[in-house]
């Protein structure tokens, strides 16, 4: 579905590029024109996304460190993937997430608000990249309220880096490597077989871990 409605984005958009941003105007030109405020963006998404990759980056070198950081995606056991066919089609959903979610709010959302495109609004690039974050958030309100705050902040930080990149590339690469890295910090069938395999008949998620199998905060 994704693909289809990134699609029909793409269609609807033509021949506008929707993989590159409108220049900074009415509301940033404090990001356009300030070195020191580019330098200071530049930073704050390098702290960002480093601290997002660096849990799964420490899983991948030292796996048994899963378990200390297993409570921080317990909110999400009910989508996660377990068995080994589950896992490659995770790989799919990073890249479809990556791709489409960038191509959508960042890139099509985005032209359309700031009146890139016929037809759309004419708010500030600033007043767009808010609102668009905002939507962002609570299209993952399957993930319960803290996850909205989550994807709102991520949807800022992604926003923001592909207004100071001027392209939707980098901030799809790292999207789709965000979701990916799961992969690194949750293996059920190598931490808890006896959880992955309850898990893989059809067991609820909250019901899967036996106490003893509970991972120590």
């Amino acid at each position: 579905m994704w693909w289809l409605l990134t699609l029909a984005a793409l269609a609807l958009a033509w021949p506008l590029d929707l993989f590159h941003l409108p220049p900074a105007r009415s509301g940033l030109d404090w990001l356009a024109n300030s070195p020191w405020a580019r330098a200071l963006a530049a930073a704050v998404l390098l702290l960002y996304f480093g601290l997002a990759l660096a849990p799964a980056l420490h899983c991948r070198c030292r796996p048994h460190r899963r378990l200390k950081y297993a409570p921080a995606v317990s909110y999400l056991h009910f989508l996660l993937p377990v068995s080994p066919q589950e896992r490659r089609w995770w790989l799919l959903l990073s890249l479809t997430a990556g791709v489409c979610e960038e191509l959508m709010f960042r890139g099509f959302l985005l032209h359309f608000l700031t009146g890139q495109m016929a037809g759309g609004l004419s708010l500030t690039l600033a007043g767009a990249w808010l609102l668009i974050s905002l939507a962002f958030g609570l299209g993952h309100s399957y993930q319960g309220v803290a996850g909205v705050l989550r994807t709102t902040l991520a949807g800022l930080m992604f926003g923001l880096l592909a207004l100071l990149a001027g392209s939707l590339l980098l901030p799809m690469l790292l999207h789709v490597l965000i979701d990916a890295a799961v992969l690194w910090l949750y293996h059920p069938q190598q931490d808890h077989p006896q959880a992955a395999a309850r898990l893989i008949a059809g067991c609820n998620p909250r019901q899967a871990y036996a106490p003893e199998e509970i991972p120590a905060t």
